[in-house]
C-alpha cells in the first residue's frame, strides 16, 4: 500500500521514513477496523474510538488523514450519512468501497 503522508514540516531522512512508517501503519490499521466491520458506517470518531482500544492512542486528526487518503485512494467512500461526533458536530460516514463504487470513480 502506498501511504500519504504529507510532510508539511519538511523533514528529512530517518525522520521522514519514521513518519511515514507510522502512517502507513495507521492506514492498514483502519483498512483492518473496517474489514472486520464491512457493513458499518463509522464516522472519523467512531474510528478513532476503536482504533485507541485496539491499537494504540493517537490524535483524531490522525484518523482524518487516514480516512482521506484512503478515500483519495478508492479503498473507502464517504458517504452522505451523517452523526454526532465527539464535539458535538456532525460527522460524515465512511464505509468499505465495494466493486461497483471504484467503477463509478473510473468513469
Amino acid at each position: 500500500m502506498i501511504t500519504s503522508y504529507y510532510n508539511t514540516t519538511k523533514e528529512t531522512g530517518e525522520e521522514l521514513a519514521v513518519s511515514k512508517a507510522k502512517a502507513y501503519t495507521q492506514e492498514e490499521s483502519i483498512m483492518d477496523i473496517f474489514s472486520d466491520r464491512q457493513l458499518m458506517n463509522m464516522t472519523p470518531s467512531d474510528v478513532w474510538h476503536i482504533y485507541c482500544q485496539e491499537f494504540k492512542s493517537v490524535p483524531l486528526t490522525s484518523i482524518r488523514r487516514a480516512l482521506t487518503s484512503l478515500t483519495n485512494r478508492q479503498q473507502l467512500v464517504k458517504s452522505d450519512l451523517t452523526r454526532m461526533g465527539l464535539y458535538g458536530k456532525k460527522e460524515h460516514c465512511w464505509r468499505l468501497a465495494r466493486g461497483k463504487d471504484k467503477q463509478l470513480e473510473l468513469l
